[in-house]
């Protein structure tokens, strides 16, 4: 069964601290990002960073990296993109050529609550991805009055086809220590799947402002409204990466670059990115120097293909 989630890949290494409850980020006025290579499509993501450490002593520090945060409780269903397990997007970091294993740091919220305990006691999965139909199963074994604990809690709540579904909202993040030497560029490279979300598109949509947040030109609408021609819908997959986390080192990024690959050929491809050039069949790139990211990245592809 194909289904789509909401939540999005997120996104920029970042500097972090254990805190209770989970990750806090923090800013380095010492360490900077020479450069940044970001490789993004619906398949891949790939970042390669250059970070110097700026001063004469060297810094130890835990680096984060957020995945998206998987909302349970969706109206729209979620597929894992690798495989059902911890690391479900295929996470993977290399500092200087050689690879470690990062440790992932996972919580359960309901809103600003942290109910990761909660659902231990209960012993519940925190994550469906981990488990696959475990969750559903625990869910169902759960007596009576646990049930109705956990729906006054806003943990479980009615669903459509089992009497009680996940309502929780999933948070996770792999993180490392990492030393910068003194005056010294550190590489690291990571690579990994990302969590898409998806809909279908409409002949109306291109009417209103639905997707107007991903910048749909003239061009693009009259495009999608020739495919409408011969099918109701058309399929979108949205790709997002937060890019905002990149300002939490000192200064601005020396050189970045970016490449968008949309993947095949039929699909179209929407950003409010400017400044893009073709540099492939499918890939589009842009590179800034001195660059202070402000907003993040937000990519619309639609499928020249029908539902299922």
């Amino acid at each position: 069964m194909l289904a789509w989630p909401v939540a999005m890949p997120r996104a920029n290494d970042t500097m972090a601290v254990g805190a209770a409850g989970g990750l806090m980020f923090v800013k380095s006025a010492d360490v900077a990002i020479e450069s940044e290579d970001l490789w993004i499509s619906a398949e891949t993501i790939r970042v390669r960073y250059r970070f110097r450490n700026r001063i004469a002593e060297p810094i130890e520090a835990m680096i984060a990296f957020p995945l998206p945060d998987i909302d349970h409780g969706s109206d729209r269903m979620i597929i894992p993109p690798v495989e059902r397990s911890d690391n479900f997007v295929g996470f993977t970091v290399t500092v200087d050529g050689v690879p470690l294993k990062p440790t992932l740091d996972a919580r359960a919220y309901v809103g600003g609550t942290d109910v990761t305990e909660t659902l231990a006691r209960h012993r519940l999965p925190i994550s469906r991805f981990a488990s696959g139909r475990a969750l559903e199963a625990a869910i169902e074994q759960l007596s009576e009055a646990a049930k109705q604990e956990l729906a006054k809690a806003g943990i479980l709540g009615e669903g459509e086809i089992d009497d009680f579904e996940p309502k929780w909202t999933l948070k996770t993040a792999f993180t490392w220590r990492q030393v910068f030497p003194p005056n010294r560029t550190v590489i690291v490279e990571h690579r990994y799947r990302p969590v898409v979300g998806g809909d279908w598109i409409q002949l109306e949509d291109l009417q209103g402002d639905r997707w107007s947040e991903f910048c749909l030109d003239e061009a693009t609408k009259i495009a999608v409204a020739k495919r409408l021609e011969s099918q109701p819908v058309a399929r979108v997959t949205v790709v997002e990466y937060v890019l905002t986390t990149g300002a939490n080192w000192a200064g601005p990024i020396g050189r970045f670059r970016l490449t968008l690959d949309k993947g095949k050929r039929q699909r179209l491809l929407s950003t409010c990115i400017e400044g893009l050039k073709r540099t492939g069949a499918t890939a589009w790139t842009v590179e800034r120097r001195n660059f202070t990211p402000t907003e993040d990245i937000r990519l619309l592809l639609i499928e020249d293909q029908k539902p299922d």
